[in-house]
């Protein structure tokens, strides 16, 4: 799932300091590598306006792959410049049980 998180065309007026939105919790996948998993997706910002949802896993932040990244990094580029577009790329697991057809 690729969103572009760009605050304008979601509707929010662009000197808004609400941002993304996202709160991300970084932990290690099962081979160790850094994962940043979105833990929380506030009311009104443009994570949910882009229909993320928590538990969503960022895999690449504006053409970079998640585990080259740091946690800072993450947070600045989600953190950025007021009005400048995000580029997430996440993976949303299925629930158990649950069959996804592509």
């Amino acid at each position: 799932l690729q969103i572009y998180l760009d605050p304008v065309k979601l509707g929010l007026d662009p000197v808004c300091k609400a941002g993304t939105g996202i709160v991300v919790r970084e932990s290690l996948d099962p081979a160790g590598m850094p994962m940043f998993t979105l833990a929380e997706v506030r009311e009104g910002g443009a994570g949910q306006l882009a229909h993320l949802r928590r538990g969503d896993v960022i895999i690449g932040l504006d053409g970079a792959l998640a585990e080259e990244l740091s946690m800072a990094q993450v947070a600045a580029a989600l953190d950025g410049a007021v009005g400048r577009p995000v580029l997430l790329r996440v993976r949303r697991d299925p629930r158990p049980g649950e069959i996804r057809s592509r």
